[in-house]
């Protein structure tokens, strides 16, 4: 196996990949990394996880095998549902976020779906944002207080909020990581919630109202095309925005 990741082929793979930015490019070069994943098992979690690095390391983007991987060829695998998310794996010592091959391809086809219906919140960036938010409010409204993790529980607010990033609160020296992998605009629009003081969030990722925030009545809230993003699976209505 040793001899194999060392061998040209995977040499030549390597150096495709460092270079790679068309679509038909990165499924090629990403189909050959999944099938090299899913086959071997040299070096454990080296051979069949790619990492990325933390703030704390220094460092960012991702890596595979020792070696920088292609930022777009990572963002491709994950946005494509090709891989999962496998948690903080150790590599020489120190702990990274992994990704691995998808072991499931009705997962996989069942979250391409509810991408493919979203596509238009996906690429624009201002309407995700503002769907995040009244999301959010939408579920806060129901439950009265939450953590902030629960609004992953179904895949529809996963695939509009997800990411690389991770939502992290900062007290004074401290930082805790309260949600991992959401995109930028889900930072941006809890951000924006508390300031303008509709949640408040402590250091364990638990939510209240904020002093402006707004309640409705109980059941006046499933006439939002929202809904299905915080409280069901069937089905996706574009939100009206405006």
């Amino acid at each position: 196996m040793k001899k194999e990741l060392d061998s040209l082929e995977f040499d030549n793979w390597y150096v495709k990949q460092t270079w790679a930015t068309l679509p038909e490019e990165l499924d090629s070069l990403g189909s050959k990394l999944l099938e090299f994943m899913h086959t071997k098992s040299f070096g454990g979690a080296c051979t069949t996880h790619f990492f990325k690095h933390g703030e704390t390391e220094g460092m960012d983007g991702f890596f595979y095998f020792d070696s920088p991987m292609n930022e777009r060829l990572a963002h491709y695998l994950i946005e494509k549902e090709l891989v999962c998310y496998a948690g903080k794996r150790s590599f020489h010592g120190m702990k990274y976020k992994s990704w691995t091959f998808q072991k499931d391809s009705g997962i996989s086809e069942k979250l391409m779906a509810i991408r493919e219906e979203i596509k238009e919140l996906l690429t624009d960036s201002q309407q995700r944002k503002e769907t995040i938010k009244r999301a959010t409010k939408l579920y806060l409204n129901r439950h009265g207080d939450m953590y902030l993790r629960w609004l992953f529980n179904t895949h529809r607010f996963g695939v509009l909020a997800g990411g690389t990033e991770d939502f992290v609160l900062k007290e004074g020296n401290k930082s805790f990581v309260l949600v991992e992998n959401v995109c930028p605009e889900f930072v941006e629009a809890i951000t924006e919630l508390q300031d303008e003081d509709k949640l408040k969030i402590n250091s364990s990722g638990y939510v209240l109202p904020g002093k402006k925030f707004k309640f409705s009545m109980w059941g006046k809230e499933g006439n939002d095309p929202l809904h299905s993003f915080v409280f069901g699976e069937e089905g996706i209505l574009q939100p009206n925005l405006h």
